[in-house]
């Protein structure tokens, strides 16, 4: 169910395409209903048209905090610590706002990305043009909205990314599925947006930006807890409309307990249970190479990824109604879970039916390469168990479009 593992490297870079308009009250709503998990919104793909994301997160410190950090060119540095170089080269002044060009290189396992890139301030957020450079032309769109409740601020950012510009790593990912661009964007967005939070919330303290714990994988009902809300949940409705849509949950000490994802199916719900625990659908997920049913609700899987090692055997857990859960009882990941749950489409949407994935990977175990990348930025540990997430969900609501 692994790969990707470029996903995180892509921190700063988004095209020139402006992506759909952020909705404050409506990210308000859904965050609400999230009950502290974070959101993401990936807008279905169009053909010719670089992948767009959201995502937002609720952040303990008010929006002058989160200003500070967006506007400040070494608070990047703070925030990113792959980000080795961020220098001002110029600086300009129009209508009032002062806008400053920084070279910019991350530091990446195999090699590193380096641009130049506009920090454009706004009376309500900054944008990142990137206008030289490995990812450029590009653009990252931060948007602060206060809480009703004066007590703290919702951080949102949109992107758009052209993973071809990247180099020749970033087109291998792309070239594994038609949804690993979005992925990437997503990953990248994901990152970026935590640590600017992290830097706003923790100035002075950079231990205390990332979690000190050791990874856990959580108990199965936590695991799908978010399920219910992003499948059938009024506030995150308007979202599903767009695309996919993604919580990812985070434990009181900052580690990863779930990347969840809901995306339309065509099959009815009725039967698409039914459909997600055979074995010939396993395979939807890309590098799952063999999937061999044996005794006792269980599957063997065989991956074929390189640099990581993704080969288990799997226990299914028919527990609830409305889904199944899975959990990685022998192989290097062993502890990582999955679960389906299926929910009726809305009545009049296009879709027949909403199934939602909830994951665990247990990247940090998986191979040598993921461990680095997780070691180095801890946050990657949820940036890319979400691009994974959706990358799966996409991959099986394609297979089984498919599907007679």
């Amino acid at each position: 169910m692994r790969r990707l593992l470029a996903a995180p490297l892509l921190a700063l870079a988004v095209s020139s395409h402006a992506s759909a308009a952020v909705d404050g009250t409506a990210i308000e709503a859904a965050l609400a209903a999230l009950h502290g998990a974070d959101l993401a919104v990936v807008d279905a793909p169009v053909a010719g048209r670089e992948p767009s994301a959201v995502v937002a997160t609720r952040v303990a410190a008010p929006w002058a905090a989160l200003a500070a950090v967006l506007t400040t060119p070494s608070a990047y540095r703070e925030a990113v610590p792959a980000l080795v170089r961020v220098q001002v080269v110029e600086q300009r002044r129009t209508g009032g706002v002062q806008s400053q060009l920084i070279e910019w290189e991350l530091e990446i396992p195999l090699f590193n990305l380096k641009g130049k890139a506009w920090i454009r301030p706004r009376i309500d957020g900054v944008d990142l043009d990137l206008v030289e450079g490995n990812l450029a032309p590009g653009k990252v769109a931060f948007t602060w909205i206060t809480d009703k409740d004066g007590a703290g601020t919702i951080l949102a950012l949109e992107s758009q990314v052209n993973v071809r510009a990247a180099g020749w790593l970033f087109r291998q990912v792309v070239s594994r599925s038609p949804y690993g661009a979005g992925a990437m964007n997503l990953t990248a967005a994901y990152v970026l947006l935590r640590a600017a939070a992290e830097r706003a919330v923790h100035p002075a303290d950079a231990r205390a930006r990332r979690p000190q714990s050791a990874p856990l994988p959580p108990a199965l009902p936590a695991l799908v807890a978010d399920a219910p809300v992003l499948g059938a949940g009024p506030a995150l409705a308007p979202f599903l409309r767009r695309g996919a849509v993604a919580a990812v949950r985070r434990s009181a000490s900052g580690r990863l307990v779930a990347a969840t994802v809901a995306a339309p199916f065509a099959a009815a719900a009725g039967s698409l249970l039914q459909l997600l625990a055979r074995s010939e659908a396993w395979s939807a997920f890309p590098g799952w190479h063999t999937i061999q049913p044996i005794a006792g609700d269980r599957m063997e899987v065989e991956d074929n990824l390189p640099l990581v090692d993704f080969d288990a055997t799997w226990q299914l857990h028919r527990d609830r109604a409305a889904g199944f859960s899975a959990v990685a009882s022998d192989g290097a990941i062993r502890g990582a879970l999955f679960g389906w749950d299926v929910y009726p489409g809305a009545a009049g949407a296009a879709s027949r039916s909403v199934g939602v994935l909830s994951l665990y990977p247990r990247l940090e175990a998986s191979g040598y390469v993921p461990r680095k990348f997780i070691a180095a930025e801890p946050l990657l540990e949820h940036g890319m168990a979400l691009a994974l997430a959706y990358v799966d969900a996409m991959s099986m609501a394609a297979r089984l479009q498919e599907s007679p």
